[in-house]
């Protein structure tokens, strides 16, 4: 969904974040005329519990200010196979567990099947598992093989109502 001449916003996330087979490497995400400096994290199987993910739409004909609003709440709001994201920046309180740091992320043996693209010579971090708690994240794009939004509740209100 896009408007003609306008920047694809961004999407927020909120929660709490249990994930196998993770992978992390730096890329890029190309809208249609810019070019968007990336962190991908891509997880095997990834949960999150109290699920919030927000559009702001600055420019809506008619509306101007809107925004989109996705909310899966409890435990397990989302759960994801091969989800792979385009991150912009992820704040909160992170545990990684059997990690390796500073892999050359083309020789990644973990992570999702068939959704990423790392670049042989590229730094990449990957670890077996990771718990992230007070999740506040900006990406650029969401990739998953299966996405399940448990008590979904999807809403498009005038005016700034991000999730954080």
């Amino acid at each position: 969904m896009g408007l003609s001449g306008l920047e694809p916003p961004t999407s927020r996330l909120s929660g709490e974040v249990d994930a196998n087979g993770v992978v992390q490497y730096g890329s890029v995400d190309q809208s249609a005329d810019q070019a968007h400096p990336v962190m991908v994290n891509g997880f095997s199987e990834a949960r999150l519990d109290n699920f919030c993910q927000s559009i702001l739409l600055d420019e809506m004909p008619g509306v101007g200010q809107m925004t989109l609003r996705i909310e899966a709440p409890g435990d397990d709001g989302m759960t994801a196979d091969n989800l792979v994201l385009g991150v912009e920046q992820v704040n909160g309180d992170l545990t990684l567990d059997d990690v390796q740091i500073g892999r050359d992320a083309g020789t990644f043996d973990a992570g999702p099947s068939g959704g990423e693209d790392a670049t042989t010579g590229n730094f990449g971090i990957q670890a077996g598992s990771m718990h992230l708690s007070d999740l506040k994240q900006e990406a650029w794009s969401t990739t998953a093989s299966t996405l399940r939004l448990n008590q979904v509740e999807i809403t498009a209100e005038p005016g700034r109502n991000e999730c954080f």
